[in-house]
């Protein structure tokens, strides 16, 4: 195995479209730099959800170009039980 690794999903939003990425980058959402792991985590287990761009990373690795969602905000999501 080599990088880019494409193993997270992403969905686009009231679509049934799924998008393999190879990162998610966390760095342009206004959250404190420690809170960055806790959220990765949470977008993991499907408790947060990511709004942003997906964009190429052509040196993501000797495997060629990623491709990494950059995340511009955080939702919670809703809950109606």
């Amino acid at each position: 195995m080599t990088t880019p690794c494409f193993s997270t999903d992403a969905f686009l939003l009231n679509w049934f479209r799924r998008t393999p990425i190879s990162r998610l980058d966390l760095s342009s959402v206004r959250i404190p730099r420690a809170e960055r792991d806790r959220a990765r985590k949470a977008v993991a287990r499907g408790e947060l959800i990511v709004a942003g761009q997906i964009v190429a990373d052509p040196d993501a690795g000797p495997a060629g170009t990623g491709r990494v969602l950059v995340a511009s905000q955080l939702y919670v999501r809703a809950s109606f039980r």
